[in-house]
């Protein structure tokens, strides 16, 4: 079997930065997009353009013809990560500051720790990766019982977000796990657009399911989520995501997942920045204990060479 050629080290830079900076602020590019558009209808939008934008090239210019194999297997990572990990974030956004948001989404290469099955054996008989988990659930707990407040916004539902966002962070995490152990007859390029495409359709009728389509009409949608909904498919979707993807096939899941050391850092300040958002010092305890269980997590990863890469 030929070995694969490692990659070009700019385009890993150039990958690491996007997924780092331009998915950081895809926290505020949600919070301004869901102001008039209702989440599940911005979600399917986002990622049905960006999918079908990316299939259509993919089949003409680069002939791939995915198989039933390709779509049963990109779809469910596709309804895990895109539908599950993404609307989880859309869906709290309402009720949670885009910054709070982007902290606990922090806690995601803790998940990947624990759900790493290939990896337990070893994760679990060493004492710094068993710290750093305690440490980073810590810093979970502590970010949602330091005394942040929910708006409500006249909606019962906001009782949820917290376990809504917790569950799409093991959704994240699992999807990433599973598209690591996969083999693929078509490219990375045509994976993503199916993904995509899989959760677009999942956002779009979540969206019928709850009304949203119903009780949408076009005059209540403004100018600033328009331009927001534009950047997350351009950038958020056809940009990063796709750089994500393509990490995932060339590094291992935990350290493609240090994005989270840079992420919250990004959103929290744009969030101060251009949406009147309040960084606590209960988010800043918070942020430093999951992003040191992190930290310990993945040094444990490089100091053992016996760890698989997913």
């Amino acid at each position: 079997m030929k070995a694969r050629s490692e990659p070009s080290a700019i385009l890993v830079i150039l990958a690491f930065a996007a997924v780092y900076l331009i998915w950081g602020s895809t926290y505020l590019g949600i919070a301004v997009a869901i102001r008039s558009i209702p989440p599940m209808i911005m979600g399917g939008t986002r990622f049905l353009a960006a999918g079908l934008i990316l299939f259509v090239w993919c089949y003409l210019v680069r002939k791939d013809r995915p198989r039933l194999t390709d779509w049963k297997q990109d779809g469910i990572i596709g309804a895990l990560m895109i539908f599950g990990g993404n609307g989880a974030v859309v869906w709290v956004e309402q009720y949670l500051p885009s910054g709070l948001v982007a902290v606990a989404v922090a806690s995601i290469p803790i998940w990947l720790a624990v759900l790493d099955r290939a990896s337990w054996k070893v994760t679990f008989s060493r004492i710094m990766p068993v710290t750093g988990l305690v440490i980073g659930f810590m810093g979970v707990i502590f970010l949602f019982t330091s005394g942040q407040r929910i708006t409500l916004n006249n909606s019962p539902l906001a009782m949820f977000s917290i376990p809504v966002l917790i569950l799409g962070n093991i959704c994240w995490a699992t999807g990433t796990l599973y598209s690591k152990k996969i083999v693929s007859s078509t490219s990375v390029f045509q994976r993503v657009s199916i993904q995509m495409i899989t959760g677009g359709l999942i956002y779009a009728l979540a969206g019928f399911c709850t009304g949203e389509w119903r009780e949408l009409t076009t005059d209540q949608v403004s100018f600033p989520s328009v331009m927001a909904l534009l950047y997350l498919i351009i950038f958020g979707s056809l940009v990063a995501y796709l750089a994500y993807i393509w990490l995932l096939t060339v590094r291992p899941a935990a350290q493609v997942g240090t994005y989270a050391y840079v992420n919250p850092a990004v959103a929290v300040f744009l969030g101060f920045l251009f949406n009147d958002e309040q960084f606590s010092a209960g988010m800043a305890g918070a942020l430093v204990l999951i992003l040191s269980g992190v930290v310990l997590i993945n040094l444990s990863y490089r100091a053992n060479k016996k760890v698989p890469e997913g």
